[in-house]
């Protein structure tokens, strides 16, 4: 198993790097089954997660290893495809492949759950159908569906 061991935990400061968006496509084409190509990394329902990155009510936090970016989790006030919950931020997160199953994405998670909670109501997120592994990941934090989005469940986490 892999560990955290000599990874840093580190604000999010940019998001206009190869490393976030080699990320940000991980976090989009979880285990490869989202049928997408990387031409939607260009399509504005997606840049709307990261473009100028650093509006005031942005928070992110970047997973750093021996300097490189390898992790990032990343939340914005931003349109939501649902009424419900569209108050709270929406939360992007991806992990590198090869540093899965590592605790990298449950350590960014439990950071960005603390700096929002007592700031929001909630955190909410859409996950492909797909991907049940990820869906997995979000239920043990308490996440909940609420909606549907073309098939996409639609998940937050309110806080109490």
């Amino acid at each position: 198993m892999k560990h955290l061991k000599d990874i840093d935990i580190i604000q999010l400061y940019s998001t206009q790097s190869d490393e976030f968006m080699e990320i940000l496509w991980t976090a989009l084409n979880p285990d490869g089954v989202s049928g997408r190509t990387r031409s939607i990394l260009n399509d504005p329902a997606i840049t709307a997660y990261y473009e100028n990155w650093g509006k005031p009510d942005d928070i992110g936090y970047a997973a750093v290893k021996d300097g490189i970016m390898i992790g990032a989790i990343w939340s914005r006030i931003k349109d939501c495809v649902t009424a419900e919950h569209a108050e709270y931020p929406e939360l992007g997160i991806g992990v590198l492949p090869e540093y899965q199953d590592a605790g990298i994405g449950s350590a960014l998670l439990r950071k960005l759950i603390k700096t929002c909670r007592g700031k929001y109501a909630g955190i909410r997120l859409g996950v492909n159908e797909k991907a049940d592994r990820v869906l997995s990941f979000y239920w043990k934090f308490g996440f909940m569906e609420y909606d549907k989005h073309n098939g996409s469940p639609q998940l937050q986490l309110t806080f109490g």
